[in-house]
């Protein structure tokens, strides 16, 4: 598994912006078995950007850095020797 980590800059934007994590965390939960691709996270950021209080400017990698470490998701590499491999 692999995490990413914060810059300073990346928490600046994020503490100006009070991000409402208990809202994205309501949002995930009850979808715990669901498995997500990385645009499906830029998809819900795009559209959740508003109601979650996520900076304008912060890009699909820093808002999934922020669920992976903020929140209960992992993040999880799929193998296949048949199939070039998927980051889910």
């Amino acid at each position: 598994m692999t995490l990413g980590m914060y810059t300073q800059r990346h928490f600046s934007l994020m503490s100006k912006h009070k991000i409402d994590l208990s809202s994205i965390v309501a949002y995930f939960e009850p979808r715990s078995t669901q498995v997500y691709a990385c645009s499906d996270f830029a998809e819900l950021q795009s559209t959740h950007f508003r109601k979650w209080r996520l900076p304008p400017r912060m890009g699909s990698r820093t808002f999934i850095e922020l669920l992976l470490d903020q929140t209960k998701l992992s993040e999880l590499t799929l193998k296949s020797p048949d199939y070039d491999p998927l980051l889910r």
